[in-house]
């Protein structure tokens, strides 16, 4: 007699595979966006950062940076500010890259459970005496039903 499988368990497992996939997708798709939004953040630095090093840059409130020191004082935290905003999104790459893997691998996962429920017969999982128990109880459960109504 072939091993017994427990369908439910399988199914229940399935599922739950299922909603891990889609929760890392949806994941993915936050860090992407972040991705854009520091990579936008990022070319306006470096855009302002060239405009300060040529010395147009104006203050909000209408004057020219004065004096050599505060354009360099301002060069250098536009300066750090790029670096850190790289560093984040060299780290956003990177879970990217894991999300993607362990995607790959949950959907290598979900795939195996498919081609298995695929491969299963039930007929080769229940023997006669089982399918004639199981007739009985689903034939009383009937019968209790309908006198119920």
């Amino acid at each position: 007699m072939p091993p017994s499988f427990d369908v439910t368990a399988l199914l229940a497992e399935l599922r739950a595979l299922e909603s891990k996939v889609q929760i890392i997708a949806q994941r993915m798709n936050v860090i992407e966006r972040n991705e854009q939004i520091i990579g936008r953040t990022l070319i306006s630095h470096n855009k302002t950062l060239k405009e300060i090093e040529s010395g147009i840059v104006e203050r909000p409130a209408g004057g020219v940076i004065g004096g050599e020191g505060s354009q360099q004082e301002e060069l250098a935290l536009i300066e750090k500010s790029v670096s850190e905003t790289e560093d984040i999104l060299s780290k956003l790459k990177e879970q990217v890259d894991s999300n993607t893997r362990s995607i790959d691998e949950v959907k290598q996962a979900v795939a195996e459970l498919k081609f298995l429920f695929d491969s299963l017969n039930p007929a080769e999982l229940v023997t006669a005496d089982q399918l004639k128990e199981f007739l009985a109880e689903s034939h009383s459960l009937r019968g209790v039903r309908k006198s119920k109504r």
